[in-house]
């Protein structure tokens, strides 16, 4: 699931890749939202599962990245 919010007009995207196995991105939404003032925060949570390799979190973090060709690109991860 992909979530957005922040400043959607800015052409800086923030992409928060969360950590660990079977957690999801929520555990950040306090400390994100100062920095939605300057950047569309895009948040999503990876597929989860015991046979997930790392090219296909590799592969989801591509796409994402790829549909924002047009904005500058920032990534936080933990």
């Amino acid at each position: 699931m992909i979530k957005k919010f922040g400043n959607n007009s800015s052409k800086k995207k923030l992409v928060l890749i969360h950590g660990g196995p079977g957690m999801d991105s929520s555990y950040f939404f306090p400390f994100l939202t100062p920095l939605g003032e300057h950047f569309e925060v895009i948040t999503y949570d990876q597929t989860r599962g015991s046979n997930i390799k790392m090219t296909d979190l590799m592969t989801q973090l591509e796409n994402i990245i790829s549909s924002l060709s047009d904005s500058e690109v920032y990534l936080l991860g933990r």
